[in-house]
């Protein structure tokens, strides 16, 4: 495969963007200024098409505050000979590499790298330098999760997302699991985490599941409190036992060994 790669300057009206990720917009805002006073150190990279048109690779946010600024042309690293497999793949890299993706992005992306390129969930970890475990959970959620699990992806959410989407099959458990969350003011990831491995993997409702846990928590603290009050009883006999020196022995002659 030919890979020719040259620097220029190239029409920003030239560039097509087949891949965007979500941004925020005070630090798009902070990124426009600074090339505005300090121009573009690092050149966006594209991949020249047969048309003279260009594919880009990565860069988008350098390309995007270009166009705000009125920019003709902008500083490009261009190649030829790379395919889209191969655009998609270093255009997550770079992302990864340079940026804080959100993990709706690397899900939605991770998924077209193994749904339209055949790689496995292996393959993606190893090319990105991602855990396997985390890539797979991402992938679950895009592939079996719900519409609201998929959009809960983030920073705190993506794990607890993909366990729900691996171990509950009814896309409405899904919903159930963020509305309860919500409901009950559950934020941490450590007790959503617990709830979602607490509930019967077949539960036709969150919701009731989680009463009858609650229930059972109830009987629960009720035999422990029981087990509590007749402890706190029996103590004054045990110390009394303990002392009796005929009881003692007799434990010693039959072998008998307690533990108080």
């Amino acid at each position: 495969m030919n890979k020719n790669t040259a620097f220029q300057e190239i029409p920003v009206a030239d560039i097509d963007v087949p891949h965007h990720r979500e941004r925020d917009d005070e630090k798009f805002s902070e990124l426009a200024d600074n090339i505005r006073k300090q121009g573009i150190i690092h050149p966006i990279r594209v991949r020249k098409e047969d048309n003279n048109k260009f594919t880009l690779i990565y860069g988008e946010g350098r390309l995007r505050a270009a166009k705000q600024l009125g920019w003709i042309l902008i500083p490009a690293q261009v190649v030829e000979g790379v395919d889209d497999q191969t655009v998609l793949l270093q255009w997550l890299t770079e992302n990864l590499q340079r940026v804080n993706m959100s993990p709706k992005d690397k899900a939605i992306n991770i998924a077209r790298l193994i749904e339209e390129f055949d790689y496995t969930v292996k393959d993606v970890a190893e090319h990105l330098g991602m855990n396997e475990g985390y890539v797979r959970k991402l992938y679950t959620v895009i592939k079996d999760g719900s519409d609201e699990l998929k959009e809960s992806l983030n920073q705190k959410m993506a794990s607890v997302a993909g366990n729900i989407a691996s171990k509950f099959k009814k896309k409405q458990i899904h919903t159930e699991f963020l509305n309860v969350f919500k409901n009950e003011n559950v934020k941490s990831q450590k007790y959503q985490q617990a709830l979602v491995k607490s509930v019967d993997k077949k539960t036709e409702s969150v919701r009731q599941s989680i009463e009858k846990i609650q229930k059972e928590l109830k009987q629960y603290r009720q035999m422990v409190s029981v087990a509590e009050s007749r402890r706190e009883s029996l103590i004054p006999s045990l110390e009394k036992l303990r002392k009796d020196s005929v009881f003692i022995n007799k434990l010693k002659i039959y072998r008998i060994s307690l533990k108080w």
